[in-house]
């Protein structure tokens, strides 16, 4: 049996276009991942630092596992959202959950 001829790369890149559920999840990717970054790696150590007070290796300590942990908790949604038929709810569910925990933090002003 001869081998199946490779899709080309874009014919896949206009069939994963094609599906709706690709867009909703880019666009959701799209508001989720700058606010992090932003938080992450443009001013986390510093507003850490500067705002609460925090020491620089704690400040530091607290933005990597903000960032380690979206890692951790993305892979986990994944698993988790593969149990139901929308995974809108996951994600929604997910926003709300990761907003608040960031709110708790600053408003409670958590030591570390």
């Amino acid at each position: 049996i001869p081998p199946e001829e490779p899709e080309s790369v874009l014919k896949s890149l206009a069939r994963v276009a094609a599906r709706k559920e690709c867009w909703l999840i880019s666009l959701f990717g799209c508001g989720v991942d700058p606010t992090l970054e932003a938080f992450g790696g443009l001013w986390g150590v510093s507003y850490l630092r500067q705002v609460l007070g925090w020491s620089k290796s704690s400040a530091t300590l607290g933005t990597s596992l903000v960032v380690a942990s979206a890692g951790i908790a993305t892979i986990c949604a994944g698993v988790y959202s593969s149990s139901f038929r929308s995974q809108i709810s996951v994600m929604c569910g997910a926003c709300v959950l990761g907003l608040s925990t960031v709110v708790l933090t600053i408003v409670a002003d958590i030591p570390v």
